[in-house]
């Protein structure tokens, strides 16, 4: 009775547990085999005689260790591994990686090195494939891509850093911002190319590529090739016309033509006129030669006070050359020879320039500074008087050398101040030097003449006219007129 009762105890405990690991999906034990199909020896479960197993876990290298949930006891097996072979990637190895079933431990053994650290391997970008990507690479992609430079085949899968299928400026950016450091390091590749269709210097060009490390393949389009270029026809540029540069594509036919720009005019002096050495053209405007600058209407060299494109300039009575950075006529020039004058002194120098022209219409080019001065001394007494205006009330008001002198030279008469002003406009023009208008200082009334040169010698329109030319003319006066009481500079 008592081993019957002792039976069917065990018998329940086992049921028991049976129940119990169902419940909680135990492993029972399956030690690998020692020998192929032979199972290792192991110790047997106290309580029924088999040991039931639940989680493994990693223990030393290559082994797992389980406890049993009937005896409690701990065992350490070896791993059972599933292997799986990994390919290289651009940063990572290849090799084969290994997964135990039971407890999930895992190894991974290396066979196969980084792509990006595969010998001959280059990165995007790299263009002229030195191994690095820099600037140089930068602009050999942008001028494949405007066809101003042809790349070898194994160059443009490399080129194509956006990876769209074409070279372009696009991809000159990217490899200029990777070689400044603005953009993360490229993917690196050993690519094999075929080309399928030649580019030439009238249509793109098609190219299949792969890599022979990575599985990337792609086809990309070769840019058109720059034109071949003979050596070129020249039509010389002259003085007026513009020349051309002509090139003929060897392979196509194509033309290039290139202008070139007139070479100008070479203005020299001849006969006392400037005309071009070359083509014999008369100067106009402004011209340089030999370093001094001088304003010309049709070939005839401009002198005195000169209105260019709204500016004054002034050009020596003399030679004819701009003056520049300094004062004439009491206007002072700047470093372009521009008057740097205000309303009152732009009218002074418009009265220059009609004295100017007064001058040349009354003498001779051949006469002398003497026979100008006098014939402009008779124009101006050729005029009948009239007065507009007191002589020394006039004088307080802004510019009146200019509004005396324009009596005479628009309206055609006027007083003893207007003879006097026009009078000493026509004699700077004429050549002569510190020209002063001289008064006897009467505010109402008053008596105006003319000195020159620094001396006390009279040139007196009004009292030539009235009293003889004898003396009031180039004299030294016996009268009050021996005295300057007050003097406008006029110029020269």
């Amino acid at each position: 009775m008592k081993r019957t009762i002792q039976f069917c105890a065990a018998f329940a405990l086992a049921l028991f547990l049976g129940l119990l690991g169902a419940l909680f999906s135990p492993v029972f034990a399956e030690f690998p085999a020692q020998d192929e199909g032979e199972a290792p020896a192991a110790p047997v479960c106290e309580v029924t005689g088999e040991h039931v197993f639940g989680a493994f876990a990693p223990a030393a290298a290559g082994t797992h260790e389980g406890v049993c949930a009937l005896c409690g006891q701990t065992f350490s097996f070896p791993c059972v591994y599933e292997e799986t072979a990994v390919l290289p990637t651009q940063s990572a190895p290849g090799g084969v990686r290994r997964v135990c079933t039971l407890c999930g431990a895992e190894t991974f053994e290396q066979t196969l090195p980084p792509e990006g650290e595969r010998e001959g391997s280059l990165p995007l970008g790299d263009a002229d494939r030195d191994g690095k990507v820099t600037s140089a690479d930068a602009r050999l992609i942008l001028r494949a891509a405007i066809s101003l430079e042809a790349l070898p085949d194994e160059s443009l899968p490399l080129s194509d850093m956006d990876r769209d299928g074409r070279v372009a400026s696009a991809d000159a950016r990217l490899a200029l911002r990777a070689c400044v450091g603005l953009d993360a390091a490229s993917e690196r590749h050993d690519f094999i190319t075929r080309t399928d269709l030649p580019a030439t210097c009238t249509r793109e060009g098609k190219l299949t590529y792969a890599c022979a490390y990575c599985a990337e393949t792609g086809e990309v389009t070769a840019p058109t090739l720059p034109h071949a270029f003979g050596a070129p026809e020249i039509t010389p540029a002259t003085c007026t016309q513009a020349g051309k540069r002509t090139r003929v594509c060897q392979s196509c036919g194509a033309k290039s033509i290139e202008s070139l720009p007139k070479v100008g005019h070479d203005f020299r002096f001849s006969g006392g006129r400037l005309l071009c050495k070359v083509c014999g053209e008369k100067a106009n405007g402004l011209v340089s030669v030999e370093n001094s600058t001088f304003c010309a209407m049709k070939g005839a060299v401009e002198t005195s006070w000169t209105e260019v494109d709204g500016d004054y300039y002034f050009f020596d009575r003399n030679t004819g050359v701009m003056q520049k950075n300094t004062v004439v006529d009491g206007i002072r020039l700047d470093g372009e020879g521009k008057a740097a004058a205000n309303a009152v002194l732009r009218e002074k120098i418009r009265t220059f320039i009609k004295a100017k022209k007064i001058l040349r219409e009354i003498t001779d080019p051949g006469d002398s500074a003497e026979t100008k001065r006098w014939k402009a001394f008779r124009w101006v007494a050729s005029f009948p008087y009239h007065q507009y205006r007191q002589v020394g009330v006039a004088m307080e008001t802004p510019g009146f050398e200019s509004l005396f002198a324009n009596d005479i030279f628009d309206r055609h008469d006027g007083c003893c101040g207007s003879t006097s002003y026009a009078f000493a406009f026509l004699a700077v023009e004429a050549g002569w030097h510190d020209v002063l208008v001289v008064d006897d200082g009467v505010r109402n009334g008053g008596h105006a003449w003319v000195a020159m040169e620094g001396t006390r010698r009279v040139y007196d329109v009004i009292f030539a006219e009235a009293y003889g030319y004898s003396k009031n003319y180039d004299v030294v006066p016996d009268d009050y007129r021996s005295y300057h009481p007050r003097e406008t500079y006029v110029g020269g």
